[in-house]
């Protein structure tokens, strides 16, 4: 698995490779392809064009990629990817790359945002109550 994994990864620029090991850290059935864009433009602002192709990664080109090469794939939901968990877990073996404390940040922040998105009424167990 390895040989066949490394012999993939090779030729993924950086851009691509850290989303792919964003991607690992990740629920692998589910992995949001909204949050894998965002994180990848907060850490890479200079690196990455979100709309055009401009000498800069495009985000639809990095998506096309790996997907095309069965790193990630497409879901019903247009929304998501999932990643084959073995895959998932050789790359999160394998990541110096710092992105599980980056996606906490991630999460933490979007956390609050979405806290100031919500009514003072509406509670995070409210609809538990």
């Amino acid at each position: 698995m390895a040989a066949v994994l490394e012999t993939t990864l090779a030729p993924l620029d950086e851009v691509s490779r850290s989303v792919l090991s964003l991607a690992s850290w990740l629920p692998p059935e589910i992995v949001p392809w909204t949050w894998l864009r965002r994180m990848a433009a907060e850490r890479f602002p200079d690196r990455l064009d979100l709309e055009t192709v401009k000498g800069r990664a495009s985000w639809f080109a990095i998506q096309r990629k790996l997907t095309g090469r069965g790193l990630l794939r497409d879901t019903d939901d247009i929304r998501y990817a999932s990643m084959h968990r073995l895959v998932g877990a050789w790359l999160r073996a394998s990541d110096v790359d710092e992105w599980q404390d980056h996606l906490i940040g991630f999460l933490g922040r979007r956390g609050e945002e979405w806290r100031r998105e919500q009514p003072e009424s509406t509670s995070a167990c409210s609809a538990f109550v």
